[in-house]
Order: C-alpha cells, then sequence, then structure tokens
C-alpha cells in the first residue's frame, strides 16, 4: 500500500495543467496574499495575521509555497481555521520555520468546553506534499486534511508542550485540552518522521482508506485512535509502523459502535511508559 500511495503522489502533478504564471509572489501580509497565488512559487515571510483572519492560499495547480519566516496569528475567539491551504499537487516547504497559534493565550484545561479556540489550527485541503513545518501552541486541534487525491506530510513539528503545565484558567489541570494534532477524514495519506507533543490524540482516524503513519513520535497525549466507527463510516488500509509513543494515556484506541465490523494489522509500534 505504501508504494501504491507514493505512486499516487508521483502521478498527481503530471495529470494537471501547469500553472499560468511563472513568476514568484511573495507575502509578507494578508493584504499580498490574491497577488501572489497567482504565481507558480509563492514565498511567505514573516508576519502577523490579524486576529479573528484566516491566512488562506488558495495554490495554482503544482505551486510550490515555500516559508522563509515564523508567521503568528493573533488572539480572538473564533472559530477559525488559522491557516487553510488548498490546490492540486502544491509542494509545501516549511524550511523549519513555525506557526504560532499563542494557544497558550487561549488554555483553559477545558479544550472544546471551554472558551471557543479557533480550530483547526491548520486545515490542509490540498494534495501534493507539506514538509519541514514546526506548529508552536496550537490553541486546540492541530491538523485535518481535506484532499484524498494524495497528500504526503513529512517532518512537521507540533510542539504543545507548555501546555502540560496549569495556568490561571485551567483550575489546576493541565491547561492544553483537545490538541489533536492529526485529524484524518481523507483517504491516500502519508504522515511520517514528525514529531508531536500534545495532550490528545497524536493521530484520530475517522474514516478514509490508505492510510499510513510511519517513523513518528508522539509524547504526552492519548496515542493514536481510531473511530468511533459507525456502521457506514469505512476505515481500510491503515498502516501504523515503527511509531514512538512515549508518556501517552494509550498507545492505539479502536472504538467501534457495536454493530460495525473491520479488521486491524498492528506491527513495530514502540511504546514506553503508557499509563494503561
Amino acid at each position: 500500500m505504501f508504494a501504491t500511495a507514493l505512486s499516487l503522489l508521483a502521478l498527481t502533478p503530471s495529470l494537471l495543467a501547469a500553472p499560468s504564471k511563472r513568476c514568484i509572489g511573495a507575502i509578507s501580509s494578508l493584504d499580498d496574499v490574491a497577488s501572489a497565488i497567482q504565481c507558480t512559487t509563492i514565498n511567505i515571510n514573516s508576519f502577523t495575521v490579524p486576529a479573528g483572519k484566516t491566512f488562506q492560499i488558495d495554490a495554482p495547480t503544482g505551486a510550490t509555497v515555500n516559508l522563509l519566516g515564523d508567521v503568528t496569528f493573533g488572539v480572538a475567539e473564533w472559530e477559525g481555521p488559522l491557516f487553510l491551504l488548498t490546490g492540486t499537487g502544491v509542494t509545501f516547504n516549511g524550511n523549519g520555520h513555525q506557526f504560532n497559534g499563542q494557544g497558550e493565550q487561549y488554555w483553559d484545561g477545558l479544550g472544546g468546553t471551554g472558551t471557543l479556540k479557533p480550530h483547526p489550527m491548520m486545515k490542509i485541503k490540498s494534495s501534493g506534499s507539506f514538509s519541514n513545518v514546526v506548529v508552536k501552541n496550537s490553541p486546540q486541534n492541530c491538523f485535518s486534511f481535506g484532499s484524498s487525491a494524495g497528500l504526503l506530510v513529512s517532518k512537521v513539528t507540533l510542539d504543545n508542550s507548555e501546555g502540560d503545565l496549569p495556568n490561571s484558567n485551567s483550575n489546576g489541570k493541565a491547561a492544553g485540552h483537545n490538541t489533536d494534532a492529526f485529524d484524518v477524514s481523507v483517504s491516500n495519506i502519508i504522515i511520517q518522521d514528525s514529531i508531536v507533543h500534545n495532550q490528545d490524540d497524536c493521530l484520530a482516524i475517522n474514516k478514509g482508506s490508505n492510510i499510513t503513519f510511519q517513523r513518528n513520535s508522539c509524547t504526552g497525549g492519548h496515542g493514536i485512535s481510531v473511530g468511533s466507527i459507525d456502521s457506514n463510516v469505512v476505515v481500510s488500509n491503515v498502516q501504523l509502523l515503527n511509531n514512538n509513543i512515549t508518556n501517552n494515556a494509550q498507545a492505539l484506541r479502536i472504538k467501534t459502535k457495536s454493530a460495525a465490523t473491520g479488521y486491524v494489522t498492528y506491527r513495530a509500534i514502540h511504546s514506553s511508559q503508557v499509563n494503561l
């Protein structure tokens, strides 16, 4: 399945028309987005996104997006998302730079039942690749995905470690809550070589097929979750390979409704200091 999924990713750009303009667009504020997305190469510089606004990039087919500086999101009680990427066959290079959601200013130990927090922080509806990105302090759940055309996610770091500690709003509890790292409800996705420190699921698979999660490190949360799966929801061809699950409440949870049926292959998962 892994080879098949990679083949889908490799074929996607060649089947589609090339972008219309061979130029380089630069984004240093939201005002720059409309002109920058007319180009095949889009460079994102350091700037602060105003509170209550989505930083949305509707990239041309086959475009390359480079993060060349850190992006910080202003704080407001609203639904989000903070960042939205769409497009077909898009290559997103984070170059080790950071998206900072300033979750520490939202966290109250209650997650989705407390004050309104933008979620997901990062909504990736593109196909292609998304790599070398650091996400700091997501207010609530971090990544959701919206395309089944083939996506490779690699070398992503989610650092919500500050949420392990209580703050003035969390009544003595860990401040971060419902900070899922990767919420997957699509097919044909590979997530690999990534590092997560959070307070909820490292990977939550709600539906989809041809899903690979490999060589990732998950610390501090609830491990890997599949479900809850109802009779009209399909999760199939899932591979969880060579992941390190450390200091999590569980390693792997499979949640189904009583009438649901299915199967799971469980191998090459290393778990340590798991509280069961």
